[in-house]
């Protein structure tokens, strides 16, 4: 697997790409996504680009998807779906303390006493 390649990418592309699909256009996705319509459709722009396909077609009203978006967007949502599910696993597990960090002699992280 080459990580390099998702270099290229933006998880919030991702998200405006698939809100877009899902909601039936931008401004439906930027109203869904609590974000501007003009920053929905900048990150489909920069996702197209990127891509180098056009994913939606502007000129119909609402934007109509294109073969590009049928095939991409079952990933893309899996994307988001994964990253859902990784997220709760994440902070279900018992932090390790890390070692060099803190002042207090025991490696692991310094507790402040905020009470006086």
């Amino acid at each position: 697997m080459d990580l390099t390649a998702a270099y290229g990418y933006r998880l919030d592309w991702i998200v405006s790409f698939v809100a877009v699909a899902r909601h039936g256009g931008f401004s439906a996705a930027a109203k869904a996504t609590f974000r501007s319509q003009s920053r929905i459709s900048e990150h489909v722009a920069e996702l197209e680009k990127a891509l180098g396909v056009q994913l939606f077609d502007r000129t119909a009203h609402p934007a109509a998807l294109t073969p590009e978006v049928r095939a991409l967007l079952p990933h893309a949502e899996e994307i988001l779906n994964r990253l859902g599910e990784y997220i709760p696993a994440i902070y279900s597990v018992k932090p390790v303390p890390v070692s060099g960090r803190g002042g207090s002699g025991d490696g692991g992280p310094q507790r402040m006493n905020w009470s006086t």
